[in-house]
């Protein structure tokens, strides 16, 4: 996920406290811890054209303590497409995964492999979305 290329329009974290610190969700960056209270907290996704989506994770190389996500899926009008949770163990999407006509999608995260909030969180969004007009 770059949201440097123009195809995120937002994203927010839950907990708000948290949206300042978005860019530290990319692969590569720092990522982002979520305070002790925060057990299952949400990032929301918003992309600036409606696209399909084909992987979405917790990259392995994060080392992140995040060990299971569950994500929904809405279209333009707001509505759920598809919701999929991951394996225990394994905080990414299989591998066979094509949801078409996404315009958002919400990631929860579910599990921890330490039972605390979850540490060092970056995200993995890859898809393919259409030109816009």
């Amino acid at each position: 996920m770059n949201p440097q290329i123009g195809v995120i329009d937002d994203i927010f974290i839950y907990p708000s406290s948290l949206d300042g610190y978005t860019n530290d969700l990319v692969p590569g960056q720092n990522g982002v811890d979520f305070p002790e209270t925060e057990l299952l907290p949400n990032i929301t996704v918003v992309f600036s054209r409606v696209g399909s989506v084909f992987a979405v994770q917790v990259p392995p190389s994060s080392q992140s303590n995040v060990n299971q996500i569950f994500v929904e899926f809405f279209n333009p009008q707001g509505q759920l497409i598809n919701s999929i949770t991951s394996p225990v163990n394994s905080p990414q999407l299989p591998d066979n995964l094509e949801v078409d006509n996404v315009l958002e999608i919400v990631i929860h995260l579910i599990g921890t492999s330490d039972a605390q909030s979850p540490k060092n969180v970056t995200i993995d969004v890859i898809g393919c979305f259409f030109e816009g007009n």
